[in-house]
């Protein structure tokens, strides 16, 4: 089995089982963490990364950190709730909106649910204040909990099963 470069959503999951098992004479696949989504309700997911050698527990480490971190930007990147839609916060994005010094401003913020563009105008100094402190304080709950997570990963457990 040649060995994947990511991870694949692997549905029927019921719970979190993190582990690395073995697959074959020199495959072996690591599980992690769990999840629903929308699209596939009353079924969820683990995290799978397939692997043609014996992983060492670094190696284990840094994909799952990867993965912890990639989930980690995109909740910063799409998981903002203001104005009544989801804003695009690319970092380019954050930079503009934390370097704009004078108002009012309009910024296209992201886009509705039904896809159309999401315009906001700050006409004062203290909605722009408002919406920078809501940027920043999702930020920093995202970094938390992208830390948490590192934190709870038991590797012992992980690896302790295989042969």
């Amino acid at each position: 089995m040649k060995q994947q470069s990511v991870f694949i959503k692997y549905y029927g999951a019921e719970a979190a089982d993190d582990r690395l098992v073995r697959i074959g004479k020199d495959s072996y696949a690591l599980f992690y963490g769990f999840g629903n989504d929308e699209a596939m309700e009353g079924s969820g997911y683990q995290w799978r990364k397939d692997y043609d050698h014996l992983p060492t527990v670094e190696e284990v480490k840094a994909d799952i950190e990867e993965l912890i971190n990639a989930q980690t930007e995109h909740r910063i990147t799409y998981g903002l709730i203001f104005g009544g839609g989801y804003v695009y916060l690319s970092r380019e994005n954050q930079l503009n909106f934390n370097n704009t010094v004078s108002v009012p401003v309009t910024y296209k913020l992201g886009e509705f649910a039904d896809g159309h563009p999401m315009y906001y105008t700050f006409g004062k100094q203290a909605d722009l204040t408002t919406f920078r402190r809501a940027v920043g304080d999702h930020i920093s709950q995202c970094l938390t909990e992208g830390y948490e997570a590192k934190d709870a990963v038991d590797y012992d457990k992980i690896m302790g099963g295989v042969e």
